[in-house]
């Protein structure tokens, strides 16, 4: 920490807190532009701990936290809070301390982790409510709606027949995937964080490890015994998806398969750099990962037989995670 004098350390926590409770403000009252300040709510929380440590950044969270409440509701203040407020406080005592890149986003990640359990613990516990159920509830909605609206454009009754059975068991999904779900959310809040305080800090003279060029990222050799464990649980368990196992064999592969589509797509953009052909075509890729499941799988296996081959000769040592 650097040696800012206790008059400076109020007058930027009080500036960054004050960026905080905007950033909830906004959050409540403007909800397109809300989920993006809500990713990088925990930036302010997180710059003063860089700069001044962690009780500071504490006391500005708490501060913060006191006057959302007041301004809007003990809710928001307590989802806001528990939510966003601990990955800001986490990622700035490591970056504080020195730690490694690496370090830094494991512990990141788990603060994230915690949060979003604790918010759920809370609405469960102390207000009496499911937020993943009515969570799974709108989206339930929303595909009636869905269909409505395929109703009103003319589409045969067949067609949105398979639609909504489509989708149905897409939400239906979402239900046995939740844990995946909150690890990758996870790992993306940290990943946007980190990133943006590092563009700050480097404005105030703070210099931040970066991260590796994307053509260099790759998994441990771990993650393919994940995959292929993964694949095996959910081939002997799909006619019981009430199973615990079937649970987590589909949480362990919704992971799997992110990671090691990040590692294809990772060997793609190498290749395509190494050959010289036309950047465009890494959009086109990125868009038919997306909207073409077919592609999407070979990229996976693109990347799962990477970790085998070491098609970019990364070395069999390389154990940065993407």
């Amino acid at each position: 920490m650097q040696p800012f004098n206790k008059s400076r350390s109020l007058t930027e926590g009080g500036i960054l807190a004050s960026i905080a409770i905007i950033f909830a403000l906004i959050s409540v009252y403007i909800p397109v532009l809300g989920v993006i300040v809500n990713m990088i709510w925990p930036v302010p929380i997180l710059l003063l701990g860089v700069r001044h440590g962690f009780k500071v950044s504490l006391m500005c969270l708490a501060v913060a936290g006191i006057i959302i409440a007041i301004l809007v509701n003990p809710l928001q203040a307590v989802s806001v809070v528990l939510g966003f407020g601990f990955i800001g406080i986490a990622l700035g005592y490591a970056i504080n301390q020195n730690w490694s890149l690496l370090k830094t986003m494991v512990v990141g990640t788990i603060a994230s982790c915690l949060s979003k359990a604790a918010v759920l613990l809370v609405g469960f516990w102390v207000l009496g409510f499911n937020p993943l159920a009515m969570q799974l509830e709108v989206m339930g909605g929303a595909v009636e709606q869905a269909v409505e609206i395929y109703q009103k454009m003319g589409i045969p009754p067949a067609q949105i027949e398979i639609l909504r059975e489509t989708l149905t068991k897409t939400v239906g999904l979402l239900k046995y995937i939740m844990p995946a779900g909150f690890f990758v959310a996870s790992v993306l809040d940290t990943f946007i964080n980190y990133w943006v305080a590092k563009k700050i800090l480097a404005r105030l003279g703070r210099t931040l490890p970066d991260f590796p060029p994307f053509t260099s990222w790759t998994n441990p050799a771990w993650m393919l015994w994940i995959y292929g464990v993964s694949l095996l649980i959910v081939t002997f368990y799909h006619q019981t998806p009430d199973s615990i196992l079937y649970h987590i064999g589909t949480n362990l592969q919704v992971v799997s398969n992110l990671a090691l589509l990040v590692q294809g797509l990772a060997n793609v953009r190498y290749f395509i750099d190494k050959k010289g052909w036309p950047k465009f075509l890494r959009s086109i890729i990125i868009m038919l990962v997306f909207f073409n499941q077919f592609i999407s799988q070979m990229v996976i296996l693109i990347g799962a037989f990477d970790l085998v081959f070491d098609y970019r000769k990364l070395g069999i040592n390389n154990k940065r995670v993407s």
